[in-house]
């Protein structure tokens, strides 16, 4: 399974099944760089809790995330993605949450728990395929955000980039100024 791996693969402009070792291969596009300094440059060590069932949309989002320099944990449910944060002493900066999920919790029910059990309201985006995207939105809690699937990239990097700066911003408030030796990795 893909769940709890930090990956450095490349972005999927198509994926095909191979059949002789029965598991995804992603193949095609250049990963994506924009030029040094652009907003995904600050998310390089951003760690992101991923929530989403589909296995084919879990890895293109999970090679999303590593291109960006993102650390994640991935699963397919709640209670597998709250088992694997646990093994893991890092501040989580943002959840990505898919709204039709298996079991008794849709997308919107699993971001409020996440955060719960987190004990911090990090942002959110919610994403989904649904037809009544609208109705998604009345629904959100706050600091959540809503991105239809298949999401543009720049949608994605402008969320991601504001939800690392109100994770950072948090930590300061915490911790008190960073001083330039002590930079968030």
């Amino acid at each position: 399974a893909c769940s709890g791996r930090v990956r450095d693969v490349q972005i999927p402009r198509t994926l095909r099944v191979v059949s002789d070792v029965g598991d995804l291969a992603l193949l095609g596009a250049a990963r994506f760089a924009g030029p040094r300094g652009d907003s995904a440059s600050g998310l390089r060590g951003a760690y992101v809790l991923l929530l989403e069932d589909d296995q084919l949309s879990r890895i293109a989002i999970e090679a999303q995330l590593s291109s960006f320099g993102v650390l994640f944990v991935s699963a397919a449910s709640v209670e597998e993605l709250l088992a694997l944060n646990e093994m893991n002493d890092r501040v989580v900066d943002a959840i990505i949450a898919d709204f039709r999920l298996p079991g008794r919790l849709n997308g919107i029910e699993s971001i409020v728990a996440l955060r719960s059990a987190i004990g911090v309201p990090v942002d959110a985006v919610l994403i989904s395929a649904e037809v009544d995207r609208e109705a998604l939105r009345v629904d959100l809690p706050p600091g959540t955000a809503f991105l239809p699937k298949p999401f543009v990239i720049a949608e994605f990097i402008q969320w991601l980039g504001m939800a690392v700066a109100n994770a950072r911003a948090r930590e300061r408030a915490l911790d008190g100024p960073l001083g330039p030796d002590d930079s968030v990795p």
